[in-house]
């Protein structure tokens, strides 16, 4: 079974960006009301069109800017164990046509010191898939298992330093930055 990340936190990040931005214009026009002795219904006529026209840059700045890519999402195992493997799987939606050059995924271990310094303990890596051209619509579906070393620190503090086991997928596109999803996953110790 595997637990797929959610992209709500996205949604939840651009409405919080938008209701910013309509905090920002409004306390704008409050300024030029004041300073120009606007009465209130002009005051609030300023806000209202300043508002609209903030929505409706950054929905059309948004909607030219945004990833071909509709959704990236990483599915896990829920546990492991060292001298286990780590199922994971990657989904891909295309919006528009766009041109993948390599699909990786990787697992690392760190190290972090009570100082807030970070050494990495094991990494190893996989190509799921490379050239790869999506039309709009299109789904791939890529799967892979990696390796903990039967040696491997499990995830818990151990004195004073704690051990993290992170899971990132990576996906290489033409033209465009390269979407990465990472999850930490729990090394626990047998039995």
């Amino acid at each position: 079974m595997l637990v797929w990340t959610s992209i709500i936190s996205r949604q939840k990040q651009r409405s919080l960006l938008s209701a910013s931005g309509f905090v920002l214009a409004f306390l704008f026009a409050a300024h030029l009301a004041r300073f120009h002795d606007w009465t209130l219904p002009w005051t609030l006529g300023v806000a209202a069109v300043g508002l609209i026209t903030l929505r409706s840059v950054g929905s059309a700045l948004w909607f030219l800017a945004r990833h071909p890519l509709a959704n990236c999402e990483l599915g896990l195992t829920e546990a492991a164990h060292p001298g286990s493997s780590v199922r994971c799987a990657l989904r891909l939606r295309a919006r528009r046509p766009v041109e993948i050059a390599a699909i990786g995924v990787s697992l690392t271990a760190r190290q972090e010191d009570a100082g807030g310094g970070v050494r990495r303990l094991f990494r190893t890596r996989q190509v799921l898939a490379e050239g790869l051209a999506l039309k709009p619509g299109e789904n791939v579906e890529a799967a892979a298992h990696l390796e903990i070393p039967e040696d491997a620190p499990v995830s818990y503090r151990l004195e004073e330093r704690r051990v993290r086991w992170l899971v990132k997928a990576r996906v290489e596109t033409v033209g465009f930055p390269a979407p990465e999803e990472e999850l930490v996953i729990p090394v626990a110790p047998l039995g």
